[in-house]
């Protein structure tokens, strides 16, 4: 957000003094500045996404994971397994998905909103 703050203040900047910079020849200069912020802002975005594709692939297996975890544990703690078993503790772990799948997100969304509501307390102080 502090790259996205600091390319809107720039550009704001160029609209307010477009005369100016054109009489001066100017372009140039401020298009490598834009740019270049454009560019860092670019690599935040793209490694966020990234860490949010990771993310997503993780909770997506996770319950899987846990299901074999716990039918390997079940079958070695010298319970048999029968189909009514089976197919309860499927369902089961079937349930528990979404709420699994759901908690990044809900930390990400969390996290926007304290960063969302101190920009806005700073801009009303």
């Amino acid at each position: 957000m502090k790259k996205k703050d600091e390319r809107i203040s720039l550009s704001t900047d160029i609209i307010e003094g477009i005369k100016s910079i054109k009489s001066l020849g100017w372009e140039k200069i401020f298009e490598k500045k834009i740019n270049a912020i454009r560019n860092k802002e670019f690599k935040y975005i793209f490694s966020i996404r990234g860490l949010d594709a990771l993310m997503s692939l993780f909770w997506n297996t996770i319950a899987h994971f846990l299901l074999f975890v716990f039918l390997i544990c079940y079958v070695n703690g010298g319970h048999s397994l029968q189909d009514s078993n089976i197919f309860t503790i499927i369902a089961l772990f079937t349930y528990l998905t979404f709420p699994i799948g759901i908690i990044p997100w809900a930390i990400g969304d969390f996290i926007r909103v304290l960063n969302s509501i101190k920009r806005i307390d700073l801009f009303l102080k």
